[in-house]
């Protein structure tokens, strides 16, 4: 996480916006992103079926991102 990271909700609701997107991810995810940076609005894709989550076009950072088992062992193969 960012050390100057500020919450905009309560901790109780945030926890639980992050646990309900982690069962909301798709089996082909490989991270979740939890903030990013110099999105275009207008491009990100939202799905009815998943409320919790919202595919990012070209997120440009993050202030902090939970990856899947699936996407740690695909930075294992780079690293």
């Amino acid at each position: 996480f960012e050390d100057d990271l500020l919450l905009t909700s309560e901790a109780r609701e945030v926890k639980q916006r992050v646990r309900d997107a982690l069962k909301q991810l798709p089996p082909s995810a490989d991270m979740l992103y939890l903030e990013v940076s110099w999105e275009s609005c207008k491009d990100i894709r939202f799905n009815h079926e998943h409320p919790a989550i919202v595919r990012a076009a070209r997120p440009s950072g993050s202030a902090a991102h939970v990856y899947t088992r699936k996407g740690i062992l695909k930075m294992l193969q780079v690293c």
